[in-house]
């Protein structure tokens, strides 16, 4: 009878557990926007020039 006493109310725990989900979400969110996005976006801007570059490099410039 004691363990049931002590244990939190259900609905308390629910909501610490929707609050702690919609900060998860909102940190996941602000990771996915202003870390990997601009990395990504550099990486495949990046990637798609060194393949033009090195098209060029055995095919030649454009052109010739």
């Amino acid at each position: 009878m004691s363990d049931r006493a002590s244990a939190p109310d259900s609905g308390e725990s629910a909501a610490n557990d929707g609050r702690r989900r919609k900060t998860e979400e909102f940190r996941t969110w602000l990771f996915l926007s202003f870390v990997m996005a601009p990395i990504l976006s550099v990486l495949i801007v990046s990637g798609y020039g060194f393949v033009v570059w090195m098209y060029q490099l055995f095919a030649g410039p454009p052109g010739s």
